[in-house]
């Protein structure tokens, strides 16, 4: 039988996931400074919760994150890209029906408080910002369709620069708008302003946390465990070492949040296999090389693992040696 050729690695793809995870990672890290760390508005926040998990009519819900304020008001966030195709716009719209039913949010890492009428924000690409503003409404003004939200969703739009995003709400008559409660500093200020946060503002917060809600893109994390996790976890093992996909998987929660699964892990070490940087033992635990990845023609690791894993690089790991089959002796007694 003709052995099956593995599928072949789109490196575009690869490429653009990492870009748009890693954005989306920002733009959290942006809003969890803003409320957390900033002057102006930290004052007012009761609770940010970064990693949310909210059960709401037997459904576990996870926005990108929540914010609860001292004035009992409150904030869920989406960070989203928007395809075009109805499929993404009907999936999306079902997300922040669920969110505008949310009653109760964190209020601190193990309870929960009552909200009534939280604001459900959405943030999306400037590419994309026109075009949801449009495709939500469409939905709202067709009675027929099931998103008949109390109130429209906040859309807000963000455009990444050299060293900085812009965040800004779009100022569309549908749009909805974020509740001031009774405070006289609050996000909506921010973004009717082109707000601007420096990459030097949520730097630290990022490397604090590195992930969001959503499943991380298979290059961010790839990228994440031969830069960070391995090196750091590993640095006296020598050249290379065995790991369990649900042990790193436990340990990257430990360390900073989220959820982050065993299958996230494997599908990340698979890449690396690609790019000949890791080996599947074949018994539970993948062999994994901690030497630098490097390249003639990339500098970014990000980059030099999808430029290896496209041309299927040679592997640096050394396989396990099997134990020697003993001859066979016979029988000992001849019946």
């Amino acid at each position: 039988m003709a052995r099956r050729r593995s599928k072949a690695i789109q490196g575009d793809d690869l490429l653009r996931e990492y870009e748009r995870y890693d954005q989306h990672v920002d733009v959290v890290s942006i809003l969890h400074w803003v409320f957390t760390e900033s002057v102006e508005l930290p004052g007012t926040v009761r609770h940010f919760e970064r990693f949310p998990s909210i059960r709401v009519d037997g459904k576990t819900l996870t926005p990108d994150f929540t914010v609860l304020f001292h004035d009992g008001t409150a904030i869920i966030g989406e960070v989203a890209s928007l395809a075009l195709h109805q499929n993404s716009v009907d999936k999306l719209l079902s997300q922040l029906a669920n969110y505008s039913a949310i009653t109760r949010v964190p209020a601190s890492a193990t309870n929960n408080a009552d909200v009534s009428d939280p604001d459900v924000l959405l943030l999306v690409p400037n590419s994309r910002g026109l075009t949801a503003i449009r495709r939500i409404h469409e939905c709202i003004d067709d009675s027929a369709h099931d998103y008949q939200p109390v109130k429209p969703p906040v859309v807000a739009q963000y455009a990444k620069g050299d060293s900085e995003y812009t965040l800004q709400r779009l100022p569309d008559p549908r749009n909805g708008i974020l509740a001031a409660g009774d405070r006289s500093q609050h996000l909506g200020l921010f973004l009717d302003s082109d707000f601007t946060a420096k990459a030097e503002h949520f730097a630290s917060n990022k490397v604090a946390f590195r992930f969001i809600n959503d499943s991380p893109a298979t290059l961010y994390l790839a990228t994440h465990l031969v830069l960070q996790t391995l090196p750091t976890q590993y640095f006296l093992s020598g050249q290379q070492v065995d790991v369990k996909p649900a042990d790193l998987a436990e340990l990257i929660r430990s360390q900073y949040g989220g959820g982050i699964r065993a299958g996230d892990i494997k599908q990340a070490l698979e890449l690396l296999q690609h790019a000949g940087y890791a080996l599947d033992n074949r018994d539970g635990t993948w062999a994994v090389s901690l030497k630098p990845l490097r390249s003639r023609t990339e500098s970014d690791v990000h980059r030099v693992i999808v430029e290896k894993a496209v041309k299927r690089a040679k592997s640096v790991i050394i396989p396990r040696e099997r134990p020697a089959e003993l001859p066979d002796q016979g029988a000992l007694f001849d019946l």
